[in-house]
């Protein structure tokens, strides 16, 4: 229906207008249904209390009347208690669809309340400001707001009419200041802009909001989010980590951190779509080492040579991608692979204790002659790939207990715009992986495996605290849901 709705509107497009895409929060949905089952209880209680009462009071005439009702002659009710309750029982039901009716679509109240913010955002974000050189005439004058509620799918759609007048730069910046005025004019809330798309005729901007964000539980195979269209992988209740958008992945924590956890959750979801295509690393031969034969056409490196010619194949499907999008010559979007090729999946490398592998390699490549040493190869592919995957829809999921500046320097780092510090943070960590200081930092919970994490795109002015995702492996063992998941059997 969404898909359907959007399709609906592209045909209606004005230059330069601005479309804000807000699901409704989950949590207002829940308190809706709560109040529907408990409206419908208590409506079906006092009509058992009025019925009851009812026959309770005929209840010594009951002979008779059926008596009267046999041989012809009218029957006589004490309706005293119908009388009094029915007004009850309407009061009761006319008051919870009023209620009801005021929280859903039709309400005047939420209209209003969004019209107002609305106008009011007007103003805040001088959309009207106008720098005007010597030879330019105003021509701003007014903004027009428009939006529409999906109950269906929870969502709420905004659309600003700018008459083509907000510059690329201004539309690039409205999702920080809207979100920013949104959580500074309703402090209750916290509002999350899960996914913006901004091309040369609008900006769509996907917001969540809600005051509490829980733990994505996976319990069973049901439980896998799986997003066939858009490849997000879900992190909790409200947070996403979208490979177009963040690209690449970063996560340090300590042992006992969740680190193997948040890994488990990201690889169940990549595998869950058939199209996707895994490469593993682990730089301390341990557990992923051991996922080869539990995902169908994955492949699985544990030594620097192997790693190595992991990387040149990795390098390599970035080519022949580069070589299929150049091919659209005579398009001038700036699109990705599957942009043009939606029917083929992304390209994950999930690189698991670089720090221990490197560090392996660098004292293996004493012992070599300069011309034979691999570690500088390997750094060379591994940079490429950073710096190329987006446009190929190849993402690098990167994680250790340490990964210092000697390891991924600044300029790489920067590729990664899905950031984790998993448990308690570490000064260093900090600022290598987060680029602030420690103290600048929100408090992390460590004893309920909580990270701090930072995702490009979402107008966040810092990190912020998530409840790490969790599998119930007594329920829903990893390696026979992965064998399960990409149809492989041993």
């Amino acid at each position: 229906m969404v898909q359907d709705f959007k399709n609906f509107l592209t045909r209606f497009r004005v230059k330069q207008n601005i479309w804000i895409f807000v699901p409704v929060s989950k949590t207002i949905d829940q308190h809706k249904r709560r109040f529907l089952f408990f409206s419908l209880l208590s409506n079906g209680f006092l009509l058992s209390i009025m019925l009851l009462g009812h026959l309770i009071l005929n209840l010594n005439s009951l002979g008779t009347n059926m008596f009267s009702v046999f041989s012809g002659k009218t029957a006589s009710y004490n309706n005293i208690f119908l009388k009094v309750m029915s007004p009850l029982v309407i009061i009761n039901l006319i008051s919870n669809v009023a209620w009801y009716l005021l929280h859903t679509k039709y309400s005047s109240i939420r209209n209003y309340r969004l019209t107002g913010l609305l106008r009011h955002a007007t103003s805040e974000l001088e959309l009207l400001k106008h720098h005007l050189s010597s030879q330019e005439e105003e021509t701003v004058k007014a903004v027009k707001w428009l939006f529409m509620y999906d109950t269906t799918n929870q969502c709420l759609y905004i659309k600003l009419l700018s008459g083509g007048h907000i510059s690329q730069d201004r539309a690039e910046d409205v999702e920080r200041r809207l979100t920013s005025f949104l959580k500074m004019r309703t402090s209750s809330k916290e509002w999350i802009v899960a996914d913006t798309f901004i091309d040369d005729e609008t900006a769509s901007i996907n917001v969540t909001y809600g005051k509490n964000r829980t733990r994505y539980i996976i319990e069973s195979i049901d439980d896998i989010y799986s997003d066939i269209e858009n490849g997000l992988i879900k992190l909790d209740s409200e947070l996403f980590f979208n490979p177009r958008k963040q690209v690449h992945l970063i996560a340090v924590g300590r042992t006992g951190s969740g680190k193997t956890s948040l890994l488990k959750n990201l690889i169940l979801q990549i595998v869950s779509d058939a199209r996707n295509r895994i490469y593993i690393c682990d730089g301390k031969a341990s557990y992923l080492s051991t996922l080869k034969d539990s995902i169908r056409g994955s492949t699985v490196a544990t030594t620097g040579e192997e790693l190595l010619e992991m990387l040149k194949e990795i390098k390599i499907i970035i080519e022949e991608r580069y070589r299929e999008n150049n091919e659209q010559s005579f398009n001038e979007e700036d699109v990705t692979y599957l942009d043009l090729h939606p029917e083929k999946g992304h390209v994950y490398f999930v690189f698991d204790e670089i720090l221990a592998l490197f560090s392996l390699v660098e004292g293996e490549d004493k012992l070599r002659k300069p011309s034979e040493r691999i570690l500088p190869k390997i750094q060379m592919y591994f940079t490429s790939i950073l710096q190329l995957g987006r446009a190929a829809n190849v993402h690098v999921i990167l994680t250790g207990q340490q990964i210092p500046a000697t390891i991924l320097p600044t300029s790489s780092r920067e590729a990664f715009g899905a950031r984790f510090i998993l448990g308690k943070v570490d000064p260093s960590n900090a600022v290598e992986i987060l680029g602030v200081g420690k103290n600048a930092l929100p408090n992390v919970n460590t004893s309920n495996y909580s990270a701090l994490v930072w995702l490009d795109g979402y107008g966040w002015d810092n990190a912020k605290t998530m409840l790490l995702p969790y599998m119930d492996e007594s329920k829903l063992p990893f390696k026979a849901t992965l064998r399960e998941l990409s149809n492989y059997e041993l």
